[in-house]
């Protein structure tokens, strides 16, 4: 039985978007005005370009070797804008009448991500108001060529006056009363313009939290007559798709094999002194008598406070799984946890993951939850619930204990750190931060602790092995058939359920099976295999747009990464993959400009190298 959030009846469509149901193709017919613009930036850059359009017939990526044939100065903020003010690129993405200013710049392995804003200048504000979903980023390599830029412009009539709208205060009341939790608290309200009908339409954004129950909502509330038009839950689940009864008798074995790939395991040690040595020699603590390091702070309910995990008598972390006092074994569990999420963490920095500039709480065995963990972007917490018991249905009682449970809602935090959007917007979006917290979370880092674990374990991970894999997650919390399966042949739409974790199912096959193909490329090795897959994920996900994220652009975004950094090397794989469920480009490829014989400024030597 599929576990709904009460609040999923008010989600209706997105004022602001030129909005398709997700569950149709997108099949987009050009607009003449803006391929014409393609074509230019082709003949002006002469190189290959790639363009793939929206639902409306506007530009949404535009893809090529070097888009702009400016020598580059170092500068990419700089370059970038002369980019974008140029007339080829302003008749491609429609920004005749958008105004953009500078957002953040962030520097990467491969390339560098220049960010624009869309703003309005209306009468009667002194200041510029934003627009919901607007944005302009241009990717720039290490050589100093455009490879891609996204857009999500919005366009249509901006008002000449606002006039008379609400208060936020108002606006703020009107959206707890939809959400039907007096005690709810705005931590954000922005008053924003939103495409519409052609139109721009003044709104506010508003974002509640709520402590009993939990909720993280964002409603859009208009700001002329406080309709409350959208509301979008942002909390971060690895709510199951379905319940089952599993089989407690598994649980031993399981559990066993998951702790035997603690680096430092030694079958002639008690495993809770494997697990605290881990934890002492693995990681820097601030404080050696608490379990907390500059990315975590572990919390337990212990006297009816959430308190930091603290050492024990002897001064070390040596809990007892097996005690019957409830704290001790959450203490345990903390420990795990712990072990497992700094492991993560340092293995993803060490392929160039952002690192997060601040200790993230996490909150072991919370009562309020049942059968379930979530990340909370707001606060940047992660709370591990209690199950119910697999014999009813319901998880594992110490959910902590199985990896993957922190694994998957410590992607999620990962995907707030590094996509534009400071997460995956969008009913696309939010299906595909799913999967990549099930896949490049879950899947990719249980390969991984085998691989860095072989020689204890007993077997050295091969190849075959990442092929035959299984794409089981929740293994141990719901064991045996676990909480959902990424090995599938879930298709888009067919298989379209409006419910993120079930979509999440569809490209999350496709992430799979690429994994695996990639096992497959002769003179590969694991670690390749394993350090690649998660490259190609953390730098897809910062090409992603930053509004209404779409299955279809972690496809443009992973074939941008495959060019940029392995050569091209995985093309064919990532093609097939996302093809096999049903995600494919509808790409044009534009015919350059006749020129009648003249030259229009093709490629100079070394035209982009630093003047």
């Amino acid at each position: 039985m599929k576990k709904h959030n009460p609040t999923e009846a008010l989600v209706s469509r997105l004022i602001g978007d030129t909005h398709q149901a997700d569950d149709k193709p997108i099949i987009a017919t050009p607009r003449p005005a803006y391929l014409a613009g393609v074509r230019d930036i082709a003949t002006d850059s002469d190189t290959h370009v790639e363009v793939d359009f929206n639902e409306a017939g506007e530009v949404r990526s535009i893809v090529g070797a070097g888009l702009f044939a400016d020598t580059f100065s170092g500068d990419a903020v700089d370059y970038a804008t002369k980019f974008i003010n140029s007339p080829a690129v302003k008749k491609t993405f429609g920004l005749r009448y958008a105004t953009l200013v500078a957002g953040d710049t962030q520097e990467y392995e491969a390339f560098t991500r220049v960010e624009f804003k869309q703003v309005a200048n209306v009468r009667g504000f002194a200041s510029a108001i934003p627009v919901r979903g607007g944005f302009v980023h241009v990717f720039i390599d290490k050589q100093g060529d455009i490879i891609q830029v996204n857009s999500t412009v919005r366009h249509g009539r901006k008002p000449a006056s606002i006039g008379k709208v609400i208060t936020q205060e108002k606006a703020i009341e009107l959206a707890i009363a939809k959400l039907g939790i007096p005690s709810a608290t705005a931590v954000k309200c922005t008053f924003v313009l939103s495409s519409h009908e052609n139109k721009m339409d003044p709104i506010y954004e508003v974002t509640l939290a709520a402590d009993e129950p939990k909720r993280l909502m964002m409603f859009l509330v208009k700001a002329k007559d406080g309709e409350v038009v959208y509301a979008e839950n942002k909390l971060h689940f690895s709510q199951r798709r379905q319940a089952g009864v599993g089989d407690p008798t598994l649980l031993a074995g399981i559990a066993a094999n998951t702790f035997l790939r603690i680096p430092t395991y030694d079958p002639k040690q008690p495993i809770t002194q494997q697990v605290s040595k881990a934890v002492i020699e693995g990681t820097e603590l601030k404080n050696p008598k608490l379990l907390a390091n500059d990315r975590y702070t572990m919390l337990v309910k212990e006297n009816g406070k959430w308190q930091t995990v603290k050492a024990n008598a002897k001064g070390t972390f040596e809990f007892d799984p097996l005690s019957k006092d409830k704290v001790e074994v959450s203490k345990f569990s903390a420990v795990v946890a712990f072990l497992w999420l700094n492991t993560q963490d340092a293995t993803l920095e060490s392929w160039g993951a952002v690192k997060v500039p601040r200790a993230i709480p996490v909150y072991i065995d919370d009562e309020s939850v049942t059968d379930n963990a979530y990340f909370d972007p707001n606060a940047w917490e992660i709370h591990d619930g209690v199950g119910s018991g697999i014999e009813n249905g319901g998880l594992v009682k110490h959910i902590s204990w199985d990896p993957g449970v922190n694994l998957h809602e410590n992607t999620h935090k990962r995907n707030a750190a590094e996509a534009p959007g400071k997460d995956l917007p969008g009913e696309q979006g939010m299906a595909a931060g799913e999967a990549t917290s099930d896949v490049y979370g879950d899947l990719l880092f249980d390969l991984w602790m085998r691989f860095k674990g072989g020689a204890i374990l007993g077997h050295t991970l091969t190849l075959q092995d990442i092929i035959d894999s299984t794409g089981v997650i929740g293994q141990y919390c719901m064991a045996p058939s676990g909480i959902r399966n990424q090995d599938n042949k879930a298709q888009y739409p067919r298989d379209i359920e409006h419910e993120e974790h079930t979509d999440g199912l569809i490209i999350g096959g496709a992430y799979f099976d690429l994994m695996r193909a990639m096992a497959t490329l002769p003179g590969t090795t694991v670690e390749d295999v394993l350090r690649n897959n998660g490259k190609i994920y953390l730098n897809g996900t910062r090409l992603l747009p930053a509004h209404k994220v779409l299955f279809t652009d972690y496809l443009r975004a992973f074939l941008t990464v495959d060019k940029t950094m392995f050569g091209g090397v995985y093309k064919d794989m990532i093609v097939k993959a996302f093809g096999d469920h049903g995600i494919k480009l509808g790409t044009v490829v534009p015919a350059k400009r006749k020129t009648g014989g003249k030259k229009t400024g093709g490629k100079k030597p070394n035209r982009r190298k630093v003047a």
